[in-house]
């Protein structure tokens, strides 16, 4: 498909882009050819208790104004499976994005202004306190580099940060409920997130 984005971003919650980023692109249009496909066997979109979910896509973003910018490709990968049942699951994921080109716009950024190639491995331990109440804990770690190439050379220029928090969810009529403690060792800080209702 074709995809337009106007972007106008006032503020960086980083204080820092450690890849090659282009930071005077806050505010422009973007257009953008796409392809996307998605194999999805889940019971239940936001508390599976069987199936997996596997996507891959491919954004040319080569287009756009006012403000020029140089071509760039997005490549995204990513994995979810569950094991388990409703009362005890074990969730492993996996989900790579790979930005192709020279100082890449800050709106197309990795996560947390990380560098061009994120990989993150996730596993969710999730169990079933009583009816329609879960607590979910959660581990993950991320690896970012700028090029492939740079795996030759993993202690120094490749970075790894580890990440864990605990969820609860309540599964309402109007939609899952969350609210999860975090901390990350890209911030060294805690933090906290709700959510309410379903995703559109």
């Amino acid at each position: 498909g074709l995809r337009n984005d106007w972007y106008n971003v006032s503020s960086l919650m980083a204080e820092q882009a450690f890849g090659d980023y282009d930071v005077n692109q806050l505010s422009n249009d973007y257009v953008t050819f796409f392809l996307h496909g998605r194999k999805d066997s889940f019971d239940n979109a936001y508390i599976p208790t069987r199936g997996q979910s596997v996507g891959i896509s491919y954004d040319w973003v080569f287009g756009g104004g006012p403000n020029k910018f140089n071509n760039f490709h997005a490549i995204h990968f990513d994995a979810k499976k569950v094991v388990g049942d409703d009362r005890f699951a074990f969730i492993p994921s996996v989900n790579i994005r790979y930005l192709i080109g020279d100082e890449v716009p800050v709106p197309f950024t990795n996560a947390a202004a990380m560098q061009k190639i994120v990989g993150v491995a996730r596993s969710d331990f999730r169990f079933k306190l009583f009816k329609n109440n879960y607590l979910t804990a959660m581990a993950n770690y991320a690896l970012t580099c700028n090029e492939i190439s740079d795996f030759k050379d993993v202690s120094a220029k490749v970075s790894g940060y580890f990440g864990g928090g605990v969820q609860y969810t309540y599964n309402s009529i109007i939609g899952p409920v969350g609210l999860n403690v975090h901390w990350s060792e890209y911030t060294h800080n805690l933090g906290l997130y709700f959510s309410l209702g379903f995703d559109f």
